[in-house]
C-alpha cells in the first residue's frame, strides 16, 4: 500500500462512497481502526462499501442457515411428512461433512482464480435452488420418497455452502482491513442471533396450532429468498484481482499432515477431543423427533387441543 493511503480514515480513502465512509468511521470507533491496512491500495477506495456489503451478505447467510437448520427445521419437516426416523440421522453428518470435505478438492482451483467473488455467488445461488427444491419435494412427496429427495438436496446444499465458505475468506481478506474483520463478523453474528431469537419467539408465542409441514416448507422458501438477497449484497463488493500462486493440492497436503497425529501428542489429543464432541451435534434432530412423539401423545389424549394440520397423527388417534 502506498504512503498516500496510510493514516487516512475510511471516509477519506473511500472517496467514492463518502456517506458510507462516515458511517463506517462512526461504528468502527478508535483511530487505528479507521486506518486502511493490509489490503491492496485499490481496495481501499471501496473499503466502506465492501465492509457493509460483506456484513449484510454474511448476516443474511447466517439467518438463512438458521431457517434451514439441519438440526431443528429439517428434522421437524421430515417428521411432519411421515419420513422414517433413519433419514433424520443422516441430516447433520451430511450437512457438516458436505461443507468441509469439498473444500479439499476445490481450494487449489479457487486459488488460481484472480477474483473469487463469483465462486461465492455460485454457491449461494445453488443453496437457494436446493432449498426451493427441498420445499417442493416436501410438498409433493411423503414418507421414504420424500426422505431420499431431502437427503439428496441437503447434500447439494452442503456442497454449495462449501463453495461459499472457501471463497468468502479469500474475498474478505482482499476487501476488508484486517483490523475490522473481527468486528464485521461479530456484528453480523450478533444481528443474525437477534433475528433468530425473534423468529423463535414468534413461533412460540403467536403461531400456536399452525406449525404444520406447510410452515416449515415456508421457512425453507423464506431461506431461499434470503439467499437471493445475500447474493445481491455480496455482488456489491468491489473485489480487486489477487495473487494466484501457492495453490497446493489440499488433499495431498492433508494426507501428509496426518503424520503429525503420530508425532504430536498434543495435536492428537485435541483432534480426538474434537471428534468426540461432534457427537453432541448429532443429538438435536432426535430431540425434535421426541418432541413430535410427545405432541402426538398429547393430541391423542386431548383431541380438541390441536389442529389436525399440525402433524400427521396415526389413524387410530384421528
Amino acid at each position: 500500500m502506498s504512503e498516500s493511503t496510510q493514516g487516512q480514515t475510511a471516509a477519506q480513502v473511500g472517496e467514492n462512497h463518502p456517506a458510507l465512509g462516515i458511517v463506517y468511521d462512526q461504528i468502527t470507533g478508535d483511530e487505528d481502526a479507521r486506518v486502511c491496512k493490509d489490503i491492496p491500495e485499490a481496495a481501499c477506495r471501496h473499503l466502506p462499501r465492501n465492509f457493509f456489503a460483506y456484513l449484510v451478505a454474511n448476516f443474511l447467510g447466517k439467518v438463512a442457515d438458521e431457517l434451514s437448520s439441519a438440526r431443528l427445521v429439517l428434522p421437524w419437516l421430515l417428521g411432519a411428512i411421515g419420513t422414517p426416523a433413519a433419514f433424520v440421522g443422516f441430516l447433520v453428518p451430511i450437512r457438516e461433512a458436505g461443507v468441509l470435505l469439498p473444500q479439499l478438492a476445490v481450494a487449489a482451483y479457487i486459488r488460481r482464480l484472480p477474483k473469487r467473488k463469483g465462486v461465492w455467488l455460485l454457491g449461494a445461488l445453488l443453496s437457494a435452488v436446493a432449498l426451493v427444491l427441498m420445499a417442493l419435494g416436501a410438498m409433493t412427496l411423503d414418507g421414504v420418497s420424500a426422505g431420499w429427495v431431502v437427503i439428496a438436496l441437503v447434500t447439494l446444499f452442503s456442497l454449495a455452502r462449501g463453495l461459499c465458505s472457501v471463497s468468502a475468506k479469500d474475498v474478505l481478506g482482499k476487501t476488508v482491513s484486517k483490523t475490522r474483520r473481527g468486528a464485521l463478523m461479530g456484528y453480523s453474528a450478533a444481528a443474525a442471533g437477534v433475528v433468530t431469537l425473534l423468529i423463535g419467539g414468534y413461533v412460540e408465542l403467536f403461531s400456536g396450532r399452525k406449525l404444520g409441514a406447510d410452515f416449515f416448507m415456508a421457512m425453507l422458501l423464506g431461506a431461499a429468498a434470503i439467499w437471493l438477497l445475500a447474493i445481491a449484497a455480496f455482488a456489491a463488493i468491489r473485489e480487486e484481482p489477487g495473487s494466484t500462486e501457492g495453490g497446493a493440492n489440499a488433499i495431498a497436503t492433508t494426507l501428509r499432515s496426518l503424520s503429525l497425529l503420530k508425532t504430536d501428542r498434543t495435536l492428537r489429543r485435541y483432534v480426538i477431543a474434537r471428534a468426540l464432541l461432534l457427537s453432541a451435534a448429532l443429538a438435536p434432530p432426535f430431540y425434535v423427533l421426541l418432541a413430535q412423539q410427545h405432541a402426538q401423545r398429547f393430541r391423542g389424549q386431548y383431541p380438541g387441543a390441536g389442529d389436525d394440520r399440525v402433524y400427521r397423527w396415526p389413524a387410530a388417534q384421528a
